[in-house]
């Protein structure tokens, strides 16, 4: 099996359950049914495709690897949910004019991005006046972790290692100084039982 195969499989069977949680939870936090939504890191695209069943937005699902956005256009065929556009690209160059996006949302791929200070820059300038962000990682609730971290540690057991190095990258001085050099002022962090999560808001002038 492939590296993008494995990736694929996990997400849709053995995580397929928070993302639902996940939907609901930037669903409740958005607070709007329609807008226009770009998702980082799409993979299988399951994040928007969960998303989807919460308004009528218009979503296009990033991926840098054409086999994940292959992938998830073959999803998003057979729901045919028709607003999902998969796009091939980098974070660090986005193929969207400035303040396009009502919403940017991304679980799991900012631990991989090679120049975070480029990736959220490039988010800064997309995110639309008024628009939100809810990048980061997480399960969606305190017994959604529970389970995956029992199934994974079965499956893998240098998974706990594994989270606690990626969950380094969440430190408060580390999200500090990334946001400082790519000049985002206003941001907020949710780092609870649902995840930790990066809130940038891009405010309107009045």
């Amino acid at each position: 099996m492939s590296k993008y195969a494995s990736f694929v499989n996990i997400a849709e069977n053995v995580f397929k359950d928070i993302y639902p949680q996940i939907a609901q939870n930037i669903f409740e936090l958005f607070k709007k049914q329609s807008g226009t939504v770009v998702e980082i890191g799409c993979g299988s695209a399951i994040l928007s495709r969960n998303l989807y069943n919460f308004g009528n937005f218009q979503i296009f699902a990033v991926d840098l690897e054409f086999d994940m956005a292959f992938s998830a256009k073959q999803f998003i065929e057979k729901e045919n949910k028709k607003t999902i556009l998969p796009i091939v690209s980098n974070v660090e160059a986005l193929p969207f004019s400035s303040n396009f996006a009502d919403l940017i949302i991304s679980r799991g791929s900012m631990f991989f991005w090679e120049n975070k200070v480029k990736g959220f820059r490039e988010i800064y300038r997309v995110l639309k006046k008024g628009g939100i962000t809810y990048i980061g990682g997480g399960f969606g609730n305190k017994d959604l972790k529970e389970k995956i971290f029992k199934i994974m540690s079965e499956k893998n057991p240098n998974w706990h290692n594994q989270v606690k190095e990626r969950l380094k990258q969440t430190n408060p001085e580390v999200i500090k100084n990334i946001m400082n050099n790519s000049n985002i002022k206003t941001y907020s962090i949710i780092n609870d039982e649902s995840g930790f999560w990066i809130i940038i808001t891009k405010e309107q002038k009045l």
